[in-house]
């Protein structure tokens, strides 16, 4: 895997990437954010089992290819980066991120073993009688 994307678009969808991150998971992986370049663009996942995130973010691919990172530490690491083009490369046993003069080197896993998103549901409707919904608002309105 290698790509380069500027640091201002990584922390804005890491950022959203970490919505879904628990800080109290039994499992480890979930700590993570899978990062995927594929095509022209960075997709970013995170679940917790019970919300997940899916973004996707423009950038320049070298390889196609895919990694999980651990969240607080990728996070934290963009975030001291210069204001600069960011490269990374590897595979998911080691990731090397460069900028300018700085360079770190991070121990990924298998982006396979990360649980699969759900499959978003295109339309979510609901109906109420108009009777229903006017005494459910009536009741409930002093709270």
């Amino acid at each position: 895997m290698k790509f380069a994307i500027l640091k201002s678009e990584l922390s804005k969808f890491i950022g959203i990437a970490q919505r879904a991150i628990s800080n109290k998971s039994a499992i480890q992986i979930l700590e993570g954010i899978v990062f995927e370049a594929v095509g022209n663009e960075l997709v970013l996942s995170s679940t917790d089992l019970e919300l997940s995130v899916n973004t996707r973010v423009a950038c320049e691919v070298y390889e196609e290819g895919s990694v999980v990172l651990n969240s607080e530490i990728i996070g934290n690491i963009v975030r001291k980066m210069p204001e600069d083009k960011i490269l990374f490369d590897g595979n998911s046993d080691n990731i090397t991120i460069t900028c300018q003069n700085s360079r770190f080197d991070l121990k990924g896993q298998d982006a396979m073993d990360y649980p699969s998103l759900p499959d978003p549901v295109d339309e979510v409707t609901m109906s109420i009688d108009a009777i229903d919904l006017k005494e459910a608002i009536r009741e409930t309105i002093f709270a």
